[in-house]
């Protein structure tokens, strides 16, 4: 709910719009092959889905590790203990939930990693997604891990693929008595015999893969690290997974003596979810390819689908880390999830239906929503439903950070007077395809929650993080955002005193202004601030 743009004008906008510049195309920065990337596994990367090759033997199979023990002590191949019991600790298995909620119970599974590709292929080609061929394009697609010997598996279908034996990592200080390690020895052993020719040294040359994935600033023209999101790594069954810290930098737990995969999830560690509707409940998701256990780091510029996805992800760090503390409001601990839109730039906008969260009038709604991402050219609009929140097309940070800081703004609202208030205020939007008139039933509704986006999200926060206001507007439809710079400006309230007197009860401009006196005094200041704008 971002300015005039309403639900239903947001199609009439796009569609506007559509013969408009393209995008300013910042080139990507081009990684170089590192060498320890074995050329069999080598793939390209790409927008959309993840293509196989073939299936690979599992190093980690109870045959495969027995074999190499075997080996190992046959050839005296390694001077450490190598008494090692060879029994499955470990479950190759694959889960197919029947509906979203099955999923939802998936995803919360914190002690899990879920692959929506088997994890023993070769890729040909790295994308967002893969979908088994032989399910229906409507359902959910398998989805791989391990789990220890001892998981206790939800009530969702699965199977069990294979047993394995997965060696624990060894501590880092074996290596300062130049300690061979026999894991890794065992480990490497184990692909050399299952077929995939990894240098057998490599055992002593673990590594501990850590990295930088950075978006192109379009206001600075340099590169920011993408904050919080989830960094996953596999080499067969192995996988290990990690967040990027404020400035993008992410390192794992555990050590590998060979490449492995790289992915960027956008799960991020305030467990908002940042999809780009091809998958209904998971997050949006980049396989990068098999690289140096060392580590990988990439940058990612406008034309790629990730800075859409990064950039909007960066807003909604910077207005829950710096913002809210800053202006002493508590963004509560929420699951969101974002839709941001890839495509063209258009005019900027999003809106905030809250849709996982509340039951809406969804009839009118989804209509609209699928109106919308049949323009910007998103698939499957039809099973997505609408999340919490959409951000819809652009190709310059500042205007996506304003649209973002706009979009939290009615979140915190949203938390702050329920289910039921939201509803009245989605409803009231699709029944007069907008924000409709003052003079309509329940206006004050719409009024008010529009009026604390425009104020907090643009005339505050854009001003605080940019410097000026970029977005704002004081006679801003009929709801005139001014009022509440005004009680800033004139009458000395903070924007958290204000956003305290927004609670539930408060659906009118008498109401509010009513709450306001009472908590605060200022009457006649108060009074001038409303009636400066005929209210």
């Amino acid at each position: 709910m971002k300015r005039v743009f309403s639900f239903a004008l947001a199609a009439a906008l796009m569609m506007a719009a559509a013969c408009s510049e393209p995008l300013n195309e910042v080139a990507e920065e081009a990684t170089p092959q590192n060498e320890e990337t074995p050329a069999a596994q080598a793939s390209i990367v790409t927008d959309g889905e993840t293509v196989l090759g073939r299936e690979l033997e599992n190093p980690y199979s109870l045959e495969y590790m027995r074999k190499a023990l075997a080996e190992l002590k046959k050839n005296n191949l390694s001077k450490s203990n190598l008494n090692i019991d060879i029994s499955a600790n470990y479950l190759y298995v694959r889960f197919l939930p029947a509906n979203n909620d099955e999923f939802k119970l998936l995803l919360s599974d914190t002690t899990i990693e879920l692959f929506d590709r088997p994890m023993l292929n070769e890729i040909e080609q790295e994308g967002e997604y893969y979908h088994d061929p032989s399910l229906p394009e409507d359902a959910i697609t398998w989805q791989y891990t391990s789990v220890p010997i001892d998981y206790q598996f939800p009530n969702v279908k699965y199977e069990i693929l294979d047993s394995c034996f997965v060696p624990e990592d060894e501590p880092e200080t074996l290596s300062k008595r130049g300690t061979e390690f026999p894991a890794e020895q065992l480990t490497a052993m184990a692909f050399k015999l299952a077929g995939q020719e990894y240098d057998f040294t490599l055992a002593k040359k673990r590594k501990v893969p850590q990295g930088d994935f950075r978006v192109y600033d379009t206001r600075t023209g340099g590169y920011t690290g993408i904050a919080g999101i989830r960094v996953r790594v596999y080499n067969g069954i192995r996988w290990d997974k990690t967040h990027t810290d404020a400035n993008g930098h992410y390192k794992m737990s555990k050590h590998y003596a060979t490449g492995v995969h790289y992915f960027i999830k956008f799960h991020t560690s305030d467990d908002v979810y940042i999809n780009n509707l091809m998958f209904d409940i998971d997050a949006a998701n980049r396989g990068l390819g098999w690289h140096s256990k060392g580590g990988y780091s990439e940058d990612f510029g406008t034309g790629s689908r990730v800075w859409m996805w990064g950039t909007v992800n960066n807003a909604i760090y910077v207005f829950k880390r710096e913002l809210c503390p800053h202006f002493n409001i508590t963004f509560p601990n929420m699951y969101l999830r974002v839709f941001a839109s890839n495509g063209k730039s258009r005019e900027w906008a999003g809106c905030t239906p809250m849709a996982r969260h509340i039951k809406v009038d969804i009839g009118g709604l989804l209509n609209l929503c699928s109106t919308m991402m049949s323009i910007v050219g998103v698939k499957q609009a039809a099973n997505a439903l609408a999340p919490d929140v959409m951000i819809f097309p652009q190709n310059d940070t500042k205007r996506i950070y304003s649209t973002v800081f706009h979009e939290m703004a009615h979140v915190l609202h949203y938390k702050k007077v329920g289910e039921n208030y939201w509803r009245a205020y989605t409803n009231f939007i699709t029944a007069h395809l907008g924000y409709g008139k003052r003079s309509h039933s329940n206006s004050g509704v719409v009024g008010i929650g529009e009026m604390w986006g425009n104020y907090f999200g643009n005339y505050v926060c854009d001003d605080y993080y940019f410097g000026r206001k970029i977005s704002w507007s004081a006679d801003e439809d009929w709801y005139k955002p001014g009022i509440m710079a005004k009680l800033q400006t004139d009458a000395g309230l903070t924007p958290a005193q204000i956003f305290d007197c927004l609670t539930a009860d408060v659906r009118t401009y008498d109401s509010l202004k009513t709450k306001l006196k009472l908590k605060y005094g200022k009457n006649a200041i108060i009074d001038k601030c409303f009636a400066d704008y005929s209210f």
